[in-house]
């Protein structure tokens, strides 16, 4: 095995064994971390109870994309952030493209951080300039990247929120709580299964919730869910393998942007 793969696995074990909370979720000494060996999102991934009627697995889509960023880095090293912010100003003067430049800390110990979006399929955000909010970083690096963020209100509910992992949420967290007030699931069993070079694959799927309205969101699609209250859901990516012999590919991966949309 080579040094780089070397480092790689030893930073990811020290995270995942010193994991510290975030404040969000109440105790950091509990455990709520998978065991190893166990599908990362073994407890949410399940067909939903009642699909619906109208739910069949869509054709692949090949018009949506999504890529996020904090700081400019697409493979970011161990990292944790968990600082209140304020929105000094969100750009979007280019197409797909929105800038949310942050100034964050208390007292003497500011920081700057800027969050790039890039997606054909997202709603304008300027209304924030100027929004107090948290902003929740995890990054774990290992044979793939593992990402998330969320910026949200003091009182807990996301703003906007994006996942490039292959878990809904960083090892110790709850779905619920990181989410709120969403609820969102990882469905599988709604594609057929396929083998290829790595195993037994199919296409996924986010069961999402908000208030009293909820829609499964497939691979390569995005909706808007709610009614006065209203949220923005893309998943560019969602898939998940049975049985996987690539040992350096994950068996769940999704990549996926929450957006809870002023309302009126």
């Amino acid at each position: 095995m080579d040094r780089k793969r070397l480092i790689l696995i030893a930073t990811y074990l020290l995270v995942a064994g010193c994991h510290e909370s975030l404040g969000l979720i109440g105790d950091a000494s509990e455990d709520t971390s998978t065991e190893p060996g166990l599908d990362p999102v073994e407890d949410v991934h399940e067909a939903p109870a009642d699909p619906g009627p109208d739910v069949a697995c869509p054709p692949a889509g090949d018009g949506l994309w999504l890529t996020w960023t904090l700081d400019s880095e697409e493979w970011d090293d161990a990292r944790e952030i968990d600082i209140p912010c304020t929105i000094l100003w969100v750009d979007h003067s280019e197409v797909a493209f929105t800038r949310i430049e942050l100034n964050c800390g208390t007292g003497g110990m500011m920081e700057h951080h800027v969050l790039e979006i890039f997606t054909n399929r997202h709603p304008l955000l300027e209304y924030l300039t100027g929004t107090s909010v948290m902003l929740n970083y995890v990054s774990q690096p290992w044979e793939w990247q593992e990402r998330w963020f969320a910026l949200r209100y003091f009182g807990g509910e996301i703003i906007i929120a994006g996942t490039t992992a292959s878990s809904l949420v960083p090892r110790g967290y709850t779905v619920d709580e990181w989410y709120y007030p969403l609820s969102v699931r990882f469905a599988t069993g709604l594609c057929p299964q396929e083998d290829n070079e790595c195993g037994l694959y199919e296409r996924a799927a986010l069961d999402v919730e908000y208030w009293d309205d909820s829609e499964i969101v497939f691979d390569g699609t995005s909706t808007i869910l709610g009614g006065v209250a209203a949220a923005s859901v893309t998943v560019d990516t969602a898939w998940y393998y049975e049985t996987i012999t690539c040992f350096d590919y994950p068996d769940t991966q999704l990549n996926a942007l929450f957006v809870l949309l002023p309302e009126g």
